[in-house]
């Protein structure tokens, strides 16, 4: 996903701008390296994380001593090798120890003045009540962004009134963005084929498009 016009108060932040102001930040400056370097190079910002970003591109996870330099330790989701791996151990042993606790315990007050920040109760809200509500949502290209594929899913601005999501139309990618996001429908697309069929080798031909394990494996090693 790709943030490709930022404005505050009406007035429009462009890349060299975006640059300078993360370059300049404490933290950012850190923990999203590689995120800085897409948005100097692309002139649009991603909205995945540092690490999520790495595994999507061919370019930033060749090598070891490559990869260091654009990851941040403080946090898993900064691009940590196996972080995501970890945390996820981590998680499952933390909820097998403490479920039966749980259990124990009297259960969360329901409270319907509270919410979460996920969409869901926005979204059923406003197919209720006709209250419109802007988000942005997982759907069907169908034509919405233009240059990508219809039968692509994709994540884009719209607004859900008692007549369902109506998504903003007409958003053109610029053409490098395009052609990144393209790279992953396509393997997107065989990896969903080949779990319907039950082709083998269509779904290691589908890994071996992947753009990250194309820059790092040899078709042997896939196989």
């Amino acid at each position: 996903t790709w943030f490709v016009d930022v404005r505050v108060k009406g007035r429009k932040i462009g890349k060299d701008e975006l640059v300078a102001a993360f370059e300049a930040h404490p933290v950012f400056s850190r923990q999203e390296k590689l995120r800085i370097d897409v948005l100097k190079r692309f002139g649009v910002y991603s909205t995945e994380s540092n690490g999520h970003l790495s595994e999507y591109l061919p370019w930033y996870r060749k090598r070891p001593e490559e990869t260091a330099k654009w990851i941040d330790m403080s946090d898993w989701i900064h691009g940590e090798t196996g972080g995501y791996l970890r945390y996820s151990t981590e998680t499952r042993n933390w909820f097998e120890t403490e479920f039966p606790q749980f259990l124990e315990d009297a259960g969360k007050p329901f409270d319907p003045g509270r919410r979460s920040n996920e969409h869901a109760s926005h979204i059923l809200e406003a197919l209720e009540t006709g209250r419109v509500y802007r988000g942005h949502f997982n759907v069907r290209n169908d034509g919405v962004i233009t240059n990508l594929p219809s039968d692509a899913i994709i994540e884009s601005p719209g607004f859900v009134d008692r007549f369902g999501i109506n998504m903003v139309a007409g958003i053109t990618l610029p053409e490098a963005c395009a052609a990144t996001c393209i790279s992953s429908i396509n393997v997107q697309r065989m990896s969903v084929h080949a779990a319907i069929s039950g082709d083998i080798d269509l779904l290691k031909l589908a890994v071996l498009h992947d753009p990250l394990v194309g820059a790092i494996c040899t078709p042997e090693e896939v196989w």
